[in-house]
Formats: C-alpha cells, sequence, structure tokens
C-alpha cells in the first residue's frame, strides 16, 4: 500500500492522465459559439421548441457546462417555446375506446417542473425580445390540480405580455379574463395571434383589446362569437385568417360576409361557414390578393344551401381546398369561372359529371385531389377520360401533373392505359409526376401497379390527415 508522501503525487498524476480534454467546439469563442447554436435551431418546423432534453435549445444545456453556459446567455435560443399538460390519452383494449388515466403525484410533479421552467425561459433567459409562444391544455384535464397549473402559466404569461410577438392560447384559466383589462398599445411586437375558446367565462376576450393590436396580421378563432369580434379587430390589416367553431350568434353567414369584405388585404383564407338562417348574403365578396383559399359551408341536406362560395371572387386564387360534404351545384362552377389560375384544388367530395365542367375553368390546375367520389359508375369513366384526351381531343386540364383519389372507381384496364399514357399523345408538355388512383376491376388494377413503379409518386396519403387539407 503507497504511503502518504507517495499517494498524493500518484493521485495527482492520474487526474492529469484522465484530466478532460475539451472539445474543438469549446475552444471557440463565446460570441461564435453563439451564432453557431443560433443557426442549430429548427425555424421550419410549425410548433415552437418543447422543452425535450433531446432537441434544441434544451440539448445544448446538457453537453458540457460551458455550452450550457453559453446556450444560457443566448437569448435567441429562448424566444419561442410550446408547452403541453395534461393527461394523455391512452388507447383501452379491455373497454374499446379511449381512456384518460388517473392523475398520479408524478405527473402533478411534471406540470409543476414544466410551469417553473416556463417561466424560467420566458422570464430569465429570453432578455426582452419578442417570444412566441404556444400553450396547450390536452382535452377532458379540467380537474382542479390543471386549472391550478394553468393559473400558474397564465400568470407567467401576463409577466411578458408587451413581448408577445406569435401567440396561441388552448387552455382554460381563471386568469384568461385579464387579458381582456389589458390595452391594445400593451402589444407593440404581436403580429400572430390564435385564441381557442371553450367556456362562457372566456366572452370577455371576444371583444378584447389584443384582436385590435396594430401590427397583427394572422389571426385564428374558434368559437368566438363573431358578433363582437366583428367590431374589436382592425380587419383592414389581416393577412391570414382562420375562424372555425360552432358558438355562433344569429346571421353568422352575413357577419361572415361583412367580414371578409373588410379584410382587403387577406392572402391566406381558412374558415367555417354554418348554415345560413336569414337568407343569404346579397352583393360580392371580392378578394383580389388571396392566394389559398379554405372552406367548408356546413349545409345541412338539400333544404339549406351554401352562399359564401358562389360570391367570392378572387382573381389571385392559387389553391383551393373544399371541405363540404355535399355537393352543391354552380357554386364552385361560379368561383372557378372568376379565379382561373388556380393550380391546386383540394374537393372533399365531387359528383364527375358535374366535375368535368366546372375544371373546364381550370386550365392552368397542376394538383387535383379528390377524398369521395360517388356513383353513378359511368361517370367515373366518363371523367378519366377527359383527362387522358385522344387524338382529336385535348386532354382535361392540360398542365395536371398530380392527380389523387382515395375512392376506387370503376375503371377497366383499356382507361387506365389511356390515362397513363396520355403524355404520349403529343398534346400535354408535361407527364404525370404524381398519379394515384384504384379500382374495383382486378385487371385494371393490375395495369395500375405495374404503370405506377414508372411514376415516382409521393409516398404515403397524407392528403387525408393533413390539417391543412382535410
Amino acid at each position: 500500500m503507497l504511503d502518504q508522501e507517495s499517494e498524493t503525487p500518484a493521485i495527482v498524476f492520474a487526474r492529469l492522465e484522465y484530466r478532460h480534454i475539451p472539445s474543438r467546439l469549446e475552444l471557440l469563442p463565446d460570441d461564435v459559439l453563439s451564432e453557431i447554436f443560433k443557426a442549430c435551431l429548427d425555424n421550419s418546423k410549425s410548433k415552437n421548441p418543447t422543452f425535450d432534453t433531446r432537441t434544441a435549445p434544451m440539448l445544448l444545456t446538457r453537453i458540457s457546462c460551458r455550452i450550457r453556459f453559453v446556450a444560457m446567455h443566448t437569448p435567441q435560443l429562448w424566444v419561442a417555446v410550446h408547452m403541453e399538460f395534461g393527461r394523455r390519452v391512452v388507447v383501452s383494449r379491455n373497454f374499446g375506446g379511449d381512456v384518460y388515466p388517473p392523475l398520479t403525484k408524478k405527473m402533478m410533479l411534471h406540470a409543476r417542473q414544466q410551469s417553473a421552467e416556463l417561466r424560467r425561459w420566458l422570464l430569465e433567459r429570453s432578455g426582452a425580445l419578442p417570444l412566441s409562444i404556444s400553450i396547450y391544455q390536452r382535452p377532458r384535464n379540467r380537474d382542479q390540480y390543471s386549472r391550478d397549473v394553468a393559473d400558474e402559466v397564465m400568470d407567467t404569461l401576463l409577466a411578458c405580455y408587451p413581448r408577445w410577438r406569435d401567440i396561441s392560447l388552448d387552455f382554460h384559466s381563471s386568469d384568461l379574463s385579464r387579458i381582456a383589462a389589458l390595452h391594445d398599445s400593451d402589444f407593440p411586437y404581436l403580429r400572430s395571434l390564435r385564441l381557442q375558446f371553450n367556456k362562457p367565462g372566456d366572452i370577455s376576450l371576444h371583444s378584447s383589446p389584443l384582436l385590435r393590436a396594430r401590427h397583427l396580421r394572422e389571426l385564428v378563432l374558434t368559437h368566438c362569437d363573431l358578433s363582437k369580434a366583428n367590431t374589436s379587430v382592425a380587419w383592414a390589416n389581416i393577412t391570414s385568417l382562420k375562424f372555425s367553431g360552432s358558438l355562433w350568434r344569429s346571421n353568422t353567414t352575413n357577419w361572415i360576409s361583412e367580414i371578409l369584405r373588410r379584410t382587403t388585404r387577406l392572402v391566406h383564407c381558412d374558415i367555417e361557414v354554418p348554415h345560413c338562417e336569414n337568407g343569404p348574403p346579397t352583393g360580392e365578396i371580392c378578394l383580389p390578393f388571396v392566394e389559398t383559399l379554405s372552406i367548408n359551408e356546413l349545409a345541412s341536406y338539400r333544404l339549406l344551401q351554401p352562399f359564401i362560395l358562389g360570391r367570392i371572387n378572387a382573381p389571385a386564387l392559387r389553391r383551393l381546398v373544399l371541405r363540404n360534404a355535399q355537393c352543391h351545384p354552380g357554386h364552385l362552377a361560379a368561383l372557378l369561372a372568376r379565379s382561373q389560375n388556380i393550380k391546386e384544388l383540394y374537393l372533399a367530395r365531387a359528383r364527375p359529371l358535374r366535375l368535368k365542367d366546372e375544371l373546364r375553368n381550370c386550365p392552368s390546375l397542376e394538383t387535383l385531389r379528390i377524398f369521395a367520389l360517388p356513383l353513378p359508375k359511368a361517370y367515373h369513366v366518363s371523367l378519366l377520360e377527359e383527362f387522358a384526351g385522344s387524338s382529336d381531343r385535348a386532354p382535361l386540364c392540360p398542365n395536371l401533373v398530380s392527380f389523387r383519389c382515395s375512392s376506387r372507381m370503376y375503371i377497366s384496364a383499356d382507361v387506365v392505359r389511356k390515362l397513363y399514357g396520355r403524355s404520349a399523345s403529343g398534346m400535354v408538355q408535361r407527364g404525370w409526376r404524381d398519379l394515384t388512383i384504384r379500382s374495383f376491376d382486378h385487371d385494371a388494377q393490375q395495369e395500375i401497379d405495374r404503370f405506377s413503379l414508372e411514376i415516382p409518386a409521393l409516398e404515403g396519403e397524407a392528403d387525408e390527415d393533413d390539417p391543412d387539407t382535410w
């Protein structure tokens, strides 16, 4: 055994031999490291960064003391955050449905830790920079403990409200009404706002000064009383608008028509329109700058018809999404006649015979998606033959390069060969980039499978689950 005099040098030499050797990254100056870290953030994602330690910026706090110090003192890393809380749904095999597990001490501790981390993230690390914040409370989490956590989160948000830039709030808090007490000048940076209204206590927010922020450009409202919000929002400044929900007052269709007429700078529009109660609105709805339009008019059976779609005049429209569950005569044709530069068309339901006439107004169409294509069978063949064209007839939509239909169709192998071979006719400039169809006929399906190997089709069928589409 080593004596005391020889033990000390041995320990020193051992520490020198196994001492930590800093990486080349850690040898860089702080300002260079800071710029590298900012470049590591993925700004292309739709969601803000989370508390996940496997992704930036939290990952940077787990590498070394030096990296952590630089990351903590780089405010640009901490200007955006996404937080979710509440019990996650569990699929029960025994009951055959979704089950929410009971609240445990571990869940409560985790929620408290998230709330504390949110406060440090926004109030201590982000400096004085504008903030992008999204808060989501999972459904059916309305117990007292979840409400307490929501109130803590609201306290943190209100402590930094002058720096709000992009805000998305979808949770329940008894303090939400405190936002309504603020003034519109209290939000100098606010440009994007998403509010989910779920209870009567939120009604004061429907006319909140938050909606009148002078730099607000993007607005998403769910379950909002438009009769109140209509007088609060500076609609002429809005360039991106989305609203949906069933918490409506009377004359909703007229309110929506009036709002659309006032959004003169609108570029992106996604709206859900309930049935018309007191007759259709009158006059044209001119949207000169709209490029993307998604609309769902909730008409019921045959008694109620949609009225908004046929009155829209959008000459700059490039992308149109119709989520209507029913087909309505005349309204789509009227819109397409005024918007002949459409490149993308997404239809939840379409009747083949009527669709042929409507698509004659779409010479520039490049992408077509159809979710449901009802009977009769003969019209399926007629529609695809129009797309294929012939030696004496130009094909319908000659610029179409991407076509998908989720419904199986009654088509023969001969029709399939004509459709896949339309580029060989010389009447179209480009071949298929993506062609996804299915047939009830076995021989036709074999032809589809054979031809599809020659086309670099897009993988998967994301259209059915794409929130921007359906």
